[in-house]
């Protein structure tokens, strides 16, 4: 097995909560009134039940025969993962109500990951991997910047970071299932295979989420070279989200990499007292 540093780790603790029926309030640009953020988080939310699936069934086939306390974290990366789909569901249900039609949206994600349908089992579990990185550094994000979600209806927001603190906490668990996965193979191959997936995951998660927003600012009648570069300040601006994740997704190429390197429990402790 890789042989990290022991880092500080928040425990995960599965939160049943119900945040997803809510109104998205009078505006159907619910996102700071702004069709392109808007879009952003729809493109989200939508693929999340499907994405979330691939994460759990990604994870399942290595539970039996992970040592002891990896697989009640897997346990409870599950559970987690379950409730964040049935929420987003419900959500989803929201956004429908407002005017999108999300089965376009929805389809372009499952084909992306139905790719890997065949693909070995530790395929599967290197992309979730890459994947749940993301969501973590995405995640780290909307907890300690306020202006993404400034002028939200405060339902919205609370299911956001209530989505966002436990992918925090289960940051670690595909990780570790896969360097578990992998404990047998050299160091250079080990790093090599998750480059590869990283590499893999990054293209097909802004290829998709791109293409989904251009669907859904479509669907406002917003499109053309000025709506582009507008979703393109949105993103990689000086205040943009996909600017802002760009030194933690350099952080997973390095060697020694570990998702609780960067130690953001006191974060965690202090989202987690807005749900006690």
């Amino acid at each position: 097995m890789a042989h990290h540093e022991p880092h500080v780790q928040a425990p995960i603790t599965v939160r049943n909560l119900k945040l997803g029926a809510q109104s998205l309030g009078d505006s159907r640009w619910y996102v700071n009134r702004d069709p392109v953020a808007t879009a952003f988080y729809n493109a989200l939310t939508i693929v999340f039940p499907p994405g979330e699936r691939f994460f759990i069934e990604s994870v399942r086939p290595f539970m039996a025969s992970a040592p002891g306390p990896l697989k009640s974290e897997i346990r409870d990366f599950v559970r987690q993962e379950a409730l964040h789909t049935r929420e987003h569901e419900a959500f989803n249900a929201q956004v429908e109500n407002s005017g999108y039609e999300a089965s376009r949206v929805s389809a372009r994600a499952r084909a992306a990951l139905g790719q890997y349908d065949d693909a070995p089992a530790i395929e599967r579990l290197a992309i979730t991997a890459s994947l749940e990185h993301f969501t973590a550094i995405f995640a780290h994000e909307i907890l300690t910047e306020d202006h993404h979600l400034r002028e939200t209806p405060h339902d919205c927001v609370r299911l956001w970071r209530w989505h966002a603190l436990e992918e925090i906490e289960h940051k670690a668990v595909a990780f570790d299932t896969l360097e578990w996965a992998m404990r047998d193979w050299s160091a250079p191959r080990r790093w090599w295979f998750r480059t590869i997936a990283m590499l893999n995951a990054t293209w097909m998660f802004a290829t998709t989420t791109s293409a989904n927003m251009d669907d859904l600012l479509a669907q406002d009648g917003l499109s053309g070279f000025a709506m582009q570069r507008r979703k393109l300040g949105y993103l990689f601006g000086r205040k943009g989200v996909a600017r802002a994740m760009a030194k933690g997704w350099f952080g997973w190429f390095s060697p020694r990499f570990h998702p609780w390197q960067h130690d953001n429990s006191a974060l965690v402790a202090r989202t987690a007292a807005e749900f006690a």
